[in-house]
């Protein structure tokens, strides 16, 4: 479990013991959903939800948590003091800070992502009203040629035919 991140470190996890998320959704009593939240990093569990899963799937909370960016060095020498026979013993204020933490960074991304959809669907628009206004010109073409060719000769053509009469004998 090399990634930083909560939720690929709570995937990896559950695979490593072979459950499904529905499996661990059931033994913490929360919906598919919500497990599926947690690995996609949409959201993260609480704190105590976050010990829960720890024990189900055999790792420590200090391993899934891990090193949070932006976390100060003073918290991290926290956790590791706290490491006592190589089960780490946090406690709720340092979990609820660093899931917090996680929290903020989760969110951070999202709107980072929503602010790129929305700034590809503006380009879309942009290039699809683009193409109608060039498909308009081309099916337009025709009308602009007649007209200009009508002024240069400095004469106005009838947009109707003539009729020509011819006597027979």
């Amino acid at each position: 479990m090399n990634d930083t991140s909560l939720y690929q470190k709570i995937r990896d996890a559950r695979k490593n013991i072979g459950i499904s998320q529905t499996e661990l959704a059931a033994l913490l009593k929360v919906s598919r959903q919500t497990v599926s939240n947690w690995e996609n990093g949409v959201t993260v569990p609480d704190a105590t939800t976050l010990e829960r899963i720890a024990d189900l799937l055999h790792v420590s909370i200090s391993s899934l948590l891990g090193n949070i960016p932006g976390e100060g060095e003073e918290e991290s020498k926290a956790v590791i003091k706290s490491e006592v026979d190589s089960e780490p013993m946090l406690s709720q204020e340092i979990i609820a800070q660093q899931l917090s933490r996680l929290n903020e960074l989760y969110a951070e991304r999202l709107v980072r992502e929503q602010e790129q959809k929305e700034t590809l669907k503006r380009y879309l628009h942009y290039a699809v009203l683009l193409i109608i206004i060039l498909a308009l010109l081309f099916l337009l073409m025709p009308f602009v040629r007649f007209w200009y060719m009508s002024a240069k000769k400095g004469e106005m053509r009838p947009l109707q035919e003539e009729t020509v009469n011819v006597e027979t004998p």
